[in-house]
């Protein structure tokens, strides 16, 4: 059975408009990184247009201030979006888990969670349905060995998608340079044609100087954005092992922010499950849940 495609799309506001203003923050920083560096490249080719090239140390202000505006201005529906979107992959499964765990713990249903097969969270996934597997009766599915450090991987694919975005914006800031550019030579009566030569190379350099300086530190902020949530996962996955180990959680995990509905929903399973050995123990047939 294939989950219902949500309809919701903003589940976590919180998280998912922070995420999209970083992207934001990353892209606006890439953007001005290639201002400067355009500003350097376009003064440098102003002694090739002779006469013509104080109009264009005139306008170079002018260029860079309108092609950043209207990149920035783009940006921002863009950026959100991306930020809603992507975070929607990690936040929707978490509120599968919340309202699933909550189920669970009221004895409404026993039937194994599921979520989208394109979602994050599948090793959290594997886990809760191994927590609950006793109470429908079943052997619980063996625990993949490659989902220690699950949580770093996830944090480099958002840290790449900071990247991607980041390019995008260059790309969108240089298009937005070169067409105001093509513009202006068109206002330059003898260099007008040794403009337009020169900003190919100009573009170019700009563009593989900016990624080089701007990449790290955009890749930084997509790191710093994720850590806080990427801890708080990283901790449900352990508590919910400690739980499946036979372990009691330890108190100093649950203090996750975004999760500690989840923590608290998790631990009461765990006493669920628990009552049908102690049931038996004791000489009472174990009391299942309906479906």
């Amino acid at each position: 059975m294939v989950p219902e495609r949500r309809k919701k799309k903003l589940i976590e506001p919180g998280l998912q408009l922070r995420l999209g203003l970083f992207f934001f923050l990353a892209a606006a920083g890439s953007v001005s990184v290639q201002a400067i560096v355009l500003r350097g490249g376009l003064t440098e080719i102003i002694p090739a247009l002779g006469d013509d090239g104080s109009l264009l140390r005139q306008e170079i202000s002018s260029v860079l201030l309108q092609s950043s505006a209207l990149t920035l201005a783009l940006l921002i529906p863009f950026t959100l979006t991306m930020g809603i979107r992507w975070m929607f992959r990690i936040v929707g499964p978490l509120y599968r888990f919340r309202v699933y765990l909550g189920e669970v713990a009221r004895g409404e249903t026993t039937a194994a969670c599921r979520i989208r097969h394109t979602d994050e969270l599948h090793p959290h996934l594997r886990r809760i349905n191994a927590l609950t597997a006793p109470l429908r009766q079943e052997e619980a599915a063996p625990l993949h060995g490659d989902d220690t450090g699950y949580e770093a991987k996830l944090q480099l694919k958002c840290a790449a998608v900071f990247a991607s975005v980041a390019t995008a914006a260059v790309l969108i800031n240089l298009i937005a340079v070169n067409s105001i550019l093509e513009g202006l030579t068109r206002k330059l009566p003898e260099a007008g044609f040794a403009l337009k030569g020169l900003i190919p190379d100009v573009s170019l350099t700009s563009f593989q100087t900016t990624l080089l300086l701007s990449l790290p530190l955009t890749i930084a902020i997509g790191w710093a954005a994720t850590h806080g949530v990427m801890r708080e996962l990283r901790d449900f996955r352990l508590h919910l092992d400690a739980a499946l180990g036979g372990g009691s959680p330890t108190a100093e995990r649950a203090r996750a922010g975004h999760l500690n509905g989840l923590f608290a929903l998790a631990s009461e399973v765990v006493e669920l499950r628990k009552r049908p050995d102690e049931e038996a123990v004791h000489g009472e047939p174990p009391v299942r849940l309906s479906a």
